[in-house]
């Protein structure tokens, strides 16, 4: 198996936690706030080399994970095509900062080193002559989606034994091509312990890790 290593730039929109001295407390909420930035890592690709391309098999260890480049699921049917591919790009499909990462015909399959509560990411995703396609997996559940992610939204995914969650997915604009929007996935039920995403030319940023 091929392995490529590279560190992903966490996002800037990030709060910075500032420490108050002894002396001085800071109060209950801003508190919560600190703690909730501490637990959240965020990947905004910056740090990915965009002239690498990612195949089936390959990996890279990211802030508080590995990603494994894995086979997509096309009509209930793993893709060989050699061009599957996943790639950092100077783009802005999924409306946030350049760059992003585009998955062609290939799934992200990311494991978490410690179980998670949350995972919020932008998407962007244009169609093929058929019209828009995405995997999504949680847990060892893996959704195969044609048309819009709308479908998911409110959908229970994931492994009654390790845990499942609740999808919220919220279009931009429902009429715009192509279509972006953020998606959320809530734990309902334990933990999010690895989660996928890929698509026929599916493009994310700002990916956050909620611990």
């Amino acid at each position: 198996m091929k392995t490529r290593t590279a560190r992903l730039a966490a996002l800037a929109g990030v709060p910075i936690v500032v420490v108050a001295s002894a002396a001085v407390a800071a109060p209950p909420a801003e508190r919560r706030i600190a703690t909730a930035a501490a637990n959240t890592a965020c990947w905004d690709f910056s740090d990915l080399p965009q002239t690498t391309e990612y195949r089936i098999g390959d990996t890279f260890t990211a802030e508080h994970a590995d990603i494994e480049f894995k086979h997509y699921l096309l009509n209930g049917n793993k893709v060989t095509n050699p061009a599957a591919l996943a790639q950092a790009t100077n783009t802005q499909i999924s409306r946030s900062d350049r760059p992003e990462l585009r998955t062609c015909l290939i799934n992200a399959h990311v494991e978490p080193n410690a179980p998670l509560r949350a995972v919020t990411l932008k998407f962007g995703h244009t169609g093929s002559a058929n019209g828009p396609h995405t995997n999504i997996g949680v847990n060892g559940e893996l959704k195969e989606v044609s048309g819009s992610l709308t479908g998911l939204n409110g959908q229970v995914l994931g492994n009654a034994a390790t845990g499942r969650v609740a999808i919220v997915v919220n279009l931009d604009d429902p009429q715009a091509d192509p279509q972006t929007g953020t998606m959320e996935l809530h734990a309902i039920k334990g933990a999010i312990e690895k989660f996928t995403f890929g698509g026929v030319q599916f493009f994310v940023d700002d990916v956050c890790l909620k611990k």
